[in-house]
């Protein structure tokens, strides 16, 4: 069953003793409630470099009008670009393109132009392309609004988050309470560590790939 805005908001009123207390409003509980999956998102990123991967298919037509393709609303980072991925014989890896290499025409690559992915030359842009990104969590706009999936495993750190910004505005004691969400990451974080020792390590050129994070095209 999804973790709703509501169950984040019962649980963080729970944790801070707010059960049935009106002084905090609905809107600023689901306020705290983004800003907390967005801490939490930012914390695991550097560690999972697969957590919030996604990508997205796009055709470009070619021609200096038709090589340009918008980044969708969600991506945070750009991982990397693939042309004719489905094709066995034929895909490609894209670089991303050096401003020193900009005249250079023997080579397919791509750019971050804005929140645009460029592919350049533009005489050769024409085919099928896949975008592998990174996304931002949803945020939480409503009672009924569900938490991302990736994040509900790690949901108390979020009600923990929710309880201490409860017990600020009311200028309460939070120490305890950040204590607690200081223990909560770092169980987290030895969970999702673990969890990645059975990868390998692998040795790639992260000036030309932009490295695990990608290319930051949103904050």
């Amino acid at each position: 069953m999804a973790v709703t805005g509501q169950d984040l908001i019962d649980g963080a009123s729970d944790i801070g003793d707010f059960v049935n207390d009106p002084h905090v409003a609905t809107a600023t509980w689901l306020r705290w409630a983004t800003r907390g999956q967005e801490k939490l998102w930012r914390k695991l990123l550097p560690i999972h470099s697969g957590f919030y991967a996604t990508s997205a298919d796009f055709p470009l037509t070619g021609g200096a009008a038709g090589n340009t393709f918008a980044l969708p609303a969600a991506a945070r980072a750009v991982l990397g670009v693939s042309k004719d991925p489905d094709n066995v014989s034929q895909r490609q890896t894209l670089h991303r393109r050096n401003f020193d290499e900009r005249d250079e025409q023997y080579t397919r690559t791509f750019d971050i132009v804005g929140q645009n992915i460029v592919v350049l030359p533009f005489e050769y842009a024409a085919g099928s392309y896949r975008l592998y990104y990174v996304a931002g969590p949803t945020p939480i706009t409503a009672v009924g609004s569900a938490l991302d999936v990736h994040l509900e495993p790690y949901v108390e750190f979020i009600e923990t988050y929710m309880a201490i910004k409860a017990k600020g505005k009311e200028e309460s004691e939070t120490s305890d309470l950040k204590e607690d969400l200081k223990d909560l990451w770092e169980e987290i974080e030895a969970v999702v560590m673990n969890r990645n020792m059975a990868s390998g390590e692998t040795i790639v050129d992260t000036e030309r790939t932009g490295g695990s994070w990608g290319y930051l095209v949103r904050p």
